[in-house]
């Protein structure tokens, strides 16, 4: 929260401060034929300032909550790969991630800022606390279960969805999980899954 009400918009923040002020008409049908980054968060942003008003630090805000949001998601991945790669120290593991995202300068000022990053963060951090957990399971002969399946699926498409880079990102997570995904013996309902998953995020 530190300096959120102290400065004027800068232009990209002017800019997400007048697309969600339009229609949501114009956010899905006109605006993604010259905007780089996908519709959502602009979408997001117009319900949030419905709500909280459209006054700098209100829009600035919903990266706030985005970005704290992100934090004990940390935690949980940070705790995942205690679990795949033991420390012996679990809680000194976790407590480091969640203070170097919460110090983290970079972090700070993209949490200070109405634009989609904070939105890609949290989405990208989901769908790796999905990948961990499938890459463990899947090292302990199981299929993944869909709770697992489900947080890859659903945080990549939001991550597809936050940011012209999503792309980037999605190819990333999908070669990272790839090799375990098809490592033999092939397990048929980890493949059928994994292809079911594929499918519903290419809906």
């Amino acid at each position: 929260l530190t300096g959120l009400s102290s400065r004027p918009m800068w232009l990209d923040e002017a800019f997400s401060a007048w697309f969600s002020a339009q229609s949501f008409h114009y956010l899905w049908h006109i605006l993604p034929t010259y905007e780089a980054h996908p519709p959502l968060y602009y979408s997001l942003l117009k319900c949030w300032r419905f709500l909280f008003g459209g006054d700098a630090v209100a829009l600035r805000f919903i990266s706030v909550v985005l970005g704290v949001a992100t934090i004990p998601v940390l935690i949980a991945v940070a705790n995942e790969h205690e679990r795949l790669c033991p420390s012996g120290r679990p809680l000194l593991r976790a407590g480091l991630a969640a203070f170097l995202a919460a110090c983290s300068p970079m972090l700070v000022i993209l949490d200070q800022e109405p634009r989609p990053y904070p939105l890609l963060i949290l989405a990208y951090t989901i769908a790796i606390l999905g990948l961990l957990r499938l890459i463990r399971q899947f090292g302990e002969g199981a299929a993944g279960d869909w709770p697992s399946w489900a947080m890859l699926g659903a945080g990549t498409e939001l991550t597809l969805w936050s940011h012209s880079l999503g792309v980037l990102y999605a190819a990333c997570i999908a070669l990272a999980l790839l090799p375990t995904w098809l490592k033999r013996p092939t397990n048929r309902t980890r493949v059928v899954r994994g292809i079911g998953e594929i499918g519903r995020a290419s809906c």
